[in-house]
């Protein structure tokens, strides 16, 4: 049911351990199951909670049942963005630190 509704055949995902674990449902698995096999009405879910939600893990040929599987080039785009957004200009703080300057200058002359 789970390729035919995503027609993932042929992929790393066209496997019944997505949903079956050694001897036990995986979190997706139990997921899909307490749905009544409704596969769209988990998609936004975290079944595995490792941060992604199913349908991101699905299309990115990753395990929405395994934590350890996951969308490596997402974390690593994430990282990235944060490094940048760290890295940013000054901005906001440097403005009030040269008004603040400023104004010491302004009143020093005006004495």
């Amino acid at each position: 049911m789970f390729n035919e509704t995503y027609n993932l055949s042929g992929t790393d995902l066209d496997s019944c351990s997505i949903c079956h674990g050694d001897s036990t449902l995986t979190p997706y698995g139990a997921d899909v199951l307490a749905s009544g096999l409704d596969f769209a009405s988990i998609e936004n879910n975290d079944s595995d909670e490792d941060g992604f939600s199913n349908i991101e893990e699905i299309n990115a040929l990753t395990s929405p049942g395994d934590p350890n599987d996951y969308p490596e080039t997402m974390v690593e785009e994430e990282t990235a963005s944060e490094e940048t957004s760290d890295a940013k200009s000054p901005g906001f703080e440097i403005t009030f630190a040269i008004a603040g300057i400023a104004a010491l200058t302004y009143l020093k002359r005006r004495r």
